[in-house]
């Protein structure tokens, strides 16, 4: 992605959470107040259709300009460290899913990840991103 268009992200980015780094203390509630706010305005977000930004999308981009010494460079999206990757689940891990949630439908999410850890079908290390894939 190129700097221009890197820096037009930012400056959108920076526009929205300037009231919270601006170095003015909010008093009791308004951060609250202020976040819920501007998560139910309607943005017209460079390069992109949505139209919607989250609370945790502005609570990551403080983090972000706080912990990258406040600089507008620190708000440049980040390129996905799993760029090219394989992003789906394999049949054989999706059908170990579905055994599990027939044997016990009340399971939820990290009682399925332990399950699938101790049947020694994903790595203890592992990563998985199964809530698309799993009714809750």
């Amino acid at each position: 992605m190129k700097t221009e268009k890197k820096m037009k992200i930012a400056m959108f980015r920076f526009s929205i959470i300037a009231d919270f780094v601006n170095g003015r203390r909010l008093e009791y509630g308004e951060k609250e107040e202020l976040l819920s706010f501007k998560e139910n305005l309607k943005y017209e977000i460079p390069f992109s259709e949505k139209t919607d930004v989250s609370r945790e999308s502005i609570l990551n981009w403080i983090r972000i300009y706080h912990r990258g010494g406040n600089r507008l460079e620190s708000l440049f999206p980040q390129t996905r460290k799993d760029k090219g990757e394989y992003h789906s689940l394999s049949p054989a891990l999706r059908l170990s899913i579905k055994e599990i949630k027939k044997e016990n439908p009340n399971l939820k999410l990290p009682a399925i990840i332990r399950e699938l850890k101790h049947r020694k079908i994903i790595e203890a290390s592992a990563k998985v991103i199964l809530r698309r894939y799993i009714d809750f």
